[in-house]
């Protein structure tokens, strides 16, 4: 029997730790307030409002917000505008007392029972009828109770104690467990909630352990009973109904018989697994394991759980499931949770959250210092999806792991549980300590940890903890989770296809996965706002929306996010084909396709914060880039001159469930505006085999057909799958003159004025003499994370929004975005701070400033001053003017300015122009 423990909880908050002293778990008595669990208390509107004083869970590193005299409005709001994370509508850290009566039938006076809640918040504490039960702290599994049987029947009190403070125990304060950065520290239970009787025999700690070399299943578990245990014990595998139709063949049983007089009885039991399918990707085939006890008095118990087969390991430097080499596709998940702040319970809405990882290409995901509830592995069993979970640590800043900290006897009981609890599923594959520890001996420690635990379960592999670069890797590690394959070579070079990881990763045995991949900024898309309907608010998007609007209005906005959100894109498909096209690569984990609302606000996904796709997001060209089966090309630049041979390197990373047969390879070389075909080939690919990246061809083309500057594409299919690449070919032309009869040339501000004066045209070059800007550090790739929790790291833009149907581009080829055309335009050069030019005036390229300042800037506009038209440009095209791209820019310009359209009607002040040449205190977010 079973009694339902959600519904109506009378809740007393103790801030004070009163409770115990004055002994609240005989009775709350008066003063305490109606919640229906589960729930959190902010949920149920209990809290405190948050303000300045309040204590949150989680670093700040940047501190500016506090005291920066231009967002004094946004701290005295009633909520302040929070920029670190989501505020909460209510916040209490602390204590919180729940008591409920519940009702004994008759029958089950002195019947034993065990109390179930699932996912409190987080350090427990239980009396019934005002008998302490124990304690308990997990973050990953239910806390369970048991209790020996009450004496009478009728009403009986629970009252459970929920602590969600960091007191003795500290698993960091930026874990995604409990931080404020991403589901917020809550106080609650939102999980299943019941009290079940116990019956005379229990079947407990089942264990499904498949030895793939003797084709065994062993079963594994305990019999425990009341008195001695007698009886017949059976196993059953059946299939389950799935997509491959396997569940025609026959169950597969086996019994025996247990006779001892023990109350505790462990068994084993070995099944034949010939004919069963294995559980992946592509295939996951699922069975439902029963175990039936008959005891001789009669009496019967069941235990049954859905199960896959499935042999994940480390084959050298590769992963490997049933056999076949895999490269994992993997996100990144911080446990945001926007409406409730909390992670769901259910399996469909798992299902739901898997399946649109999967429509954007993942096969994997790593929960990041968290381990999500058990819906979530049942969810990812049916879906197919392989999981690293990890104790719900990041033991960093105020404590470290291998110190002797309470959290080092933590991390091993709480992986321990995990193991115990989750450990059947296929879908669990990869365990972790948790994220980027801190301490001197923390490589000990580790070492010790995955030691223990490959003696203790074999189902899983481990490694010591998820690191980014400064972080020692720990020798013992199955696998390895390491930031050093990761990130884009074109800070010093023109960017190119060439480069992968393989020097990286050079000189490791073990399978290596590229950490934290991305973190590619895109600025805010405010209409998200309105989405945040539950019990998070998105005071940091209105606080960055207000500042914006004092600058720009809000059309500029979509403008700056599709923009931006391009050059994302770009770069996503750059390292991630730079990761596919390394042989020994494992895999990678981005940081993420979802935005990250905590740390700053971190606005790096092509996903928001609700897993809703961005408004210039297009799936097809997702699936080109991030998918079992990728076209790969090599090439050593994406910028051409009409008299050079283009040179690519064909290649496919296939890690598909199969080697693919008789594929006919087509490619096509187009000029995009005119249509123009270039050339083309076609020959067919006998057998590209899986779990491998494959050589497919090598093509040259000669350039000399483009006769006029043009963005071309390069398209190649395989088969059913395709990719391409946008390259730009300019046609070699004299040099540009940098005299003009008809425009002048200024490159500082006296020589502005004597233009003016002689009434003049002129083109500014402002670049070596800029100074109103040159805080303002540009490269070609967007800011990383964001610019606060790095305290304004470079670089500080989002790339370029351009207007490219403007007539100054009329020789030069370009999108309303950057590409890669724009790299030595805008790699380390310099933007103009517009702060004093009229706001009427519409740079035709713009950098876009990171959303915590959102400056106008500039890096080519056009104005009047005086009875001189003038367009100024801060790229350096004076010293850059031998290479193609700054040359055709330049002529381009100049065409444009000796032209009829060379109308520019907004009017700018002298003194507004002069200050662009005076230096300016820098601006921090």
């Amino acid at each position: 029997m079973v009694i339902k423990l959600e519904g109506e909880w009378n809740v007393r908050l103790d801030p004070n730790l009163l409770g115990e002293s004055d002994h609240w778990e005989l009775g709350l008595g008066k003063g305490g307030l109606s919640v229906w669990l589960p729930t959190s208390l902010n949920e149920a509107g209990i809290g405190d409002i948050p303000t300045l004083q309040t204590e949150w869970t989680g670093s700040i590193f940047d501190r500016s917000w506090f005291h920066d005299p231009e967002l004094k409005s946004y701290r005295d709001s009633s909520p302040p505008h929070f920029p670190f994370w989501l505020t909460p509508k209510k916040h209490y850290v602390g204590t919180a007392w729940y008591e409920r009566e519940f009702e004994i039938p008759e029958a089950f006076v002195g019947v034993p029972f065990r109390i179930t809640f699932e996912r409190p918040h987080w350090q427990t504490q239980l009396w019934v009828d005002g008998e302490y039960l124990g304690a308990c702290r997990s973050l990953c599994v239910a806390h369970l109770y048991e209790h020996s049987g009450v004496n009478a029947a009728g009403n009986h009190r629970i009252m459970l104690r929920v602590d969600n403070a960091i007191r003795d125990l500290d698993p960091g304060p930026d874990a995604h467990s409990i931080s404020d950065h991403t589901q917020g520290n809550w106080n609650g239970v939102i999980g299943e909630m019941k009290l079940e009787f116990l019956s005379s025999v229990e079947i407990r700690n089942v264990q499904l352990d498949p030895d793939f070399e003797s084709n065994f299943l062993h079963v594994r578990g305990l019999l425990a009973g009341m008195a001695a245990v007698r009886g017949n014990l059976s196993v059953e595998i059946a299939p389950l109904i799935n997509e491959k139709g396997n569940e025609n063949a026959e169950p597969i049983t086996v019994q025996t018989c247990v006779a001892t007089q023990s109350i505790y009885h462990e068994f084993e039991l070995q099944l034949n697994m010939e004919g069963l399918h294995l559980w992946d990707e592509f295939d996951p085939a699922l069975y439902q394991v029963s175990i039936s006890f008959r005891a001789s008095d009669g009496s019967e118990i069941h235990w049954s759980e859905p199960h896959g087969f499935r042999d994940f390991k480390a084959d050298g430097r590769r992963l490997s499931v049933n056999g076949r080499p895999l490269f994992l596709l993997g996100n990144v998940d911080c446990c945001i949770f926007p409406l409730t702040g909390y992670p769901p319970m259910g399996i469909q809405a798992w299902k739901h959250y898997f399946q649109n990882l999967q429509r954007n290409g993942f096969n994997h995901v790593r929960f990041h210092s968290w381990c999500p509830p058990k819906a979530a592995f049942y969810a990812a069993d049916q879906l197919g999806v392989y999981l690293q979970v990890e104790a719900p640590t990041w033991p960093n800043k105020r404590v470290s792991l291998g110190d002797g900290a309470t959290v080092d006897h933590y991390v091993y009981e709480e992986t321990e549980r995990i193991l115990e609890h989750y450990g059947n599923h296929a879908s669990l594959c990869m365990v972790a300590s948790g994220n980027e520890p801190f301490g001197d001996n923390q490589v000990d420690f580790l070492g010790k940890y995955v030691l223990h635990f490959k003696a203790l379960d074999r189902r899983q592999l481990y490694t010591g903890a998820s690191v980014g670069t400064k972080w020692p890797i720990v020798p013992e590690s199955e696998f390895i989770v390491h930031s050093q394959p990761r990130g884009l070579p074109f800070e010093d070079q023109a960017p190119h296809a060439c480069f992968d990881f393989s020097e990286e990763i050079e000189g490791f045995s073990a399978p290596f996965i590229s950490h934290e991949m991305g973190q590619f900024c895109v600025f805010p898309d405010f209409d998200e706002i309105e989405h945040y309907t539950g019990v998070y608010q998105p005071k940091n998007l209105e606080m960055f929306r207000d500042r914006f609007l004092k600058n720009f209005p809000i059309e500029v906005a979509e403008k700056f996010l599709v923009a931006s959100g391009k050059l994302q894109v770009l770069c996503y498909k750059a390292e991630i084909e730079a990761a596919l096209r390394t042989s020994d690569l494992a895999g990678i984990q981005l940081l993420g396709a979802n935005d990250f609302p905590g740390q700053g606000t971190a606005l790096i996904g092509w996903l928001n914060a609700f897993y809703e796709p961005k408004r210039y997001v297009n799936f097809q060209v997702l699936k080109r880039f991030l998918a079992p089966t990728v076209v790969l090309a090599r090439t050593s630049k994406f910028v051409y001159q009409s008299t050079e041979t283009a040179e690519w390197i064909l290649e496919i990373a296939h890690f598909g469930a199969t080697d693919l047969l008789d594929q006919p390879l087509d490619w096509r070389l187009n000029a995009c505006e005119s249509g123009q075909l270039i050339e083309e080939g076609s020959l067919k690919i006998s057998k590209i085999r899986t779990g491998q990246v494959s050589l497919l061809t090598m093509i040259n083309v000669q350039l000399d057909l483009v006769k006029t500057a043009s963005k071309c594409v390069l398209n190649v299919s395989v088969g059913d799958f395709s990719n391409e690449w946008n390259f730009w070919v300019f046609p070699d032309a004299p040099e540009v003159k940098m005299e003009s009869n008809t425009v002048v040339i200024a490159e500082s501000s006296n020589e502005v004025m004597d233009a003016i004066e002689n009434e003049k045209d002129i083109l500014i070059l402002a670049g070596p003499e800029l100074q109103n800007g040159r805080d303002i550090v540009q490269y070609f790739r967007p800011a990383f994370w964001n610019t606060s929790w790095f305290q304004m790291a470079p670089p500080h833009t989002l790339g370029l929004c351009i207007d490219d149907e403007h007539p100054v581009f009329c020789d030069f080829p370009t999108d309303f975005h950057s590409d890669y055309q724009w790299w030595e335009l805008v790699q380390n050069q310099p933007v103009a701070n517009l702060e004093n030019f009229p706001e009427s005036l519409t740079p035709i390229v713009r950098p876009i400033d990171t959303w915590f300042i959102n400056r106008r800037l500039g890096m080519l506009f056009e104005f009047r001053i005086v009875e001189s038209r003038v367009v100024c440009c801060t790229a350096d095209l004076h010293s850059a003017c031998s290479d193609v791209v700054s040359k055709n820019l330049f002529r381009s310009i100049l065409s444009y300015m000796k032209g009829e359209e060379f109308e520019p009607t907004v009017e700018v002040s002298r003194e507004a122009v002069f200050e662009l040449f005076e230096k300016k205190k820098a601006q921090n977010s």
